[in-house]
């Protein structure tokens, strides 16, 4: 079997979270990790049996797919140079810091023919599943946080 070269962009919580989840499967390969501050990449590629990158752009001709979890206001000058180097991405939501910079994200996959998704976990909850099936006809929907909020979902607005 082919496995799929994958890496891994930002080692924070959710980054850390990918290369876990990613690096358990037998259908891809963990190549690498890239974050900017070497304690963090050192770490998450030490757990994981991967390379440790300092920057994006040294993935290129080297992986399929990225996970690009960086800060949202870096996600649109990482993601554009892997779209035109031929990467496929999965971009932590929100897809971008402005509604500019997401277009060019989605312009660019579609001129490159490359796939693009948003992590929307959410849509996947059996919670959510559940409701959806019994909310026919419903045009809006009030939900409550229970779990406290984090400080990096602060950094901007939802441009999903």
């Amino acid at each position: 079997m082919i496995r799929q070269r994958v890496a891994v962009i930002g080692c924070g919580h959710l980054g850390t979270i990918h290369a876990r989840l990613l690096a358990a499967r037998g259908d891809v390969e963990l190549v690498a990790v890239v974050d900017p501050v070497a304690d963090a990449r050192e770490r998450v590629a030490t757990l994981h049996g991967c390379e440790s990158l300092a920057e994006p752009g040294e993935l290129i001709g080297r992986v399929g797919a990225v996970v690009v979890a960086a800060p949202t206001a870096l996600h649109a000058s990482v993601a554009l140079p892997l779209l035109e180097a031929g990467v496929d991405l999965l971009v932590e939501k929100p897809l971008a810091a402005s509604v500019e910079d997401a277009r060019s994200i989605v312009i660019a996959a579609r001129r490159l023919g490359r796939v693009v998704a948003t992590g929307h976990v959410e849509r996947f909850n059996p919670a959510w599943r559940a409701a959806a099936g019994r909310a026919r006809g419903v045009r809006v929907l009030e939900a409550e946080r229970l779990a406290p909020f984090s400080f990096r979902s602060l950094d901007v607005g939802a441009v999903l």
